[in-house]
């Protein structure tokens, strides 16, 4: 993907007069998003393709003017000072399924932002010719004003009056894009909130933890350690980027027994049956265990001192 294959999108919409539609999806489990159309009157429906269209040429001009970098997605880009405009595959993408739908499909029953309220909006674009742009916004309640929330009113006449219809205010930013079999992120703490990214964190770090598990180092309390994880996203995310960066086949007891002691992680080292052993004492030093898993230790080349390397960036193989 590059910047240019943006522009190509930017310009074939702006060339045309796209179909413009707003939906909402609502996460049903194992069915995934289910969306519907909420009806709108073609005022608004110019904005919303503004707002979409503005997005992808702000982000076209921050990557042509070096301010943000485009970038393959990683989910260890979330704390970046420097965050990217990132992209990947639709079919890389764990709930590809739920955008299939978007793309597949023209027309959607009509829904409202009624309870159960969205997890998702969508702001579609169709030129006719098969070509798409689909805007994604995180929903939040804070775009639903509830008059049951405070007492509200509004100026009648001479006096004020209560206002008492439930008022939405509609996606007024985009989190991420679909464009030419592309995801492209923008804001991805909202990108992975809107389609409930975390699941699928949790179900990813289930299958690292059972490679550790197989692997050279012995944790004697691995069921403590698992329950940890499971209950702290930000844990499970730490633990999915093992996949990638980690050293579970290659970091034995040995190695890792000095790791532990040069770097005063809070990891317990007891000699069983079987050799030494690593013990996790509790949920705060589950972290300890991470930054051990995760390689995030490094020695200077000047003067051989010892860093922890926590969200370091690492550098590309030459």
């Amino acid at each position: 993907m590059e910047v240019s294959d943006l522009s190509d999108a930017r310009d074939r919409m702006n060339n045309a007069d796209p179909a413009r539609s707003l939906l909402v999806g609502r996460d049903h489990s194992e069915d995934g998003l289910s969306f519907g159309e909420i009806p709108l009157h073609q005022e608004i429906c110019d904005e919303l393709e503004s707002l979409v269209l503005d997005a992808l040429s702000n982000s076209i001009d921050s990557i042509q003017e070096g301010t943000r970098a485009l970038e393959h997605y990683d989910i260890a880009n979330l704390n970046r000072g420097d965050p990217p405009v990132q992209f990947m595959p639709l079919d890389e993408f764990p709930y590809s399924e739920s955008v299939s739908t978007l793309i597949d499909r023209s027309s959607f029953q009509e829904t409202t932002y009624d309870e159960p309220r969205p997890d998702i909006q969508a702001i579609r674009l169709e030129d006719g010719n098969g070509n798409l742009l689909i805007g994604f916004r995180e929903y939040t309640n804070r775009q639903v004003v509830s008059p049951s929330n405070k007492l509200r009113v509004f100026l009648a006449g001479q006096e004020y009056s209560r206002f008492e219809r439930e008022v939405v205010t509609l996606p007024s930013k985009i989190d991420a894009m679909y464009l030419d079999g592309h995801i492209i992120v923008f804001n991805q703490k909202q990108f992975e909130d809107g389609f409930n990214y975390v699941d699928h964190f949790f179900d990813q770090s289930e299958d690292i933890l059972d490679e550790i598990e197989a692997g050279p180092l012995n944790v004697t309390n691995m069921d403590d350690f698992r329950g940890w994880i499971s209950n702290d996203r930000r844990k499970a995310r730490k633990i999915c980027q093992l996949s990638e960066f980690g050293i579970i086949d290659e970091l034995d007891m040995s190695t890792a027994t000095d790791i532990i002691d040069v770097h005063s992680l809070g990891l317990d080292i007891t000699n069983g049956t079987g050799g030494s052993e690593i013990s996790v004492p509790n949920g705060n030093k589950a972290w300890d265990m991470i930054k051990l898993l995760n390689n995030d230790h490094l020695v200077s080349p000047v003067n051989s001192e010892e860093f922890q390397a926590t969200g370091g960036k690492r550098r590309p193989p030459e």
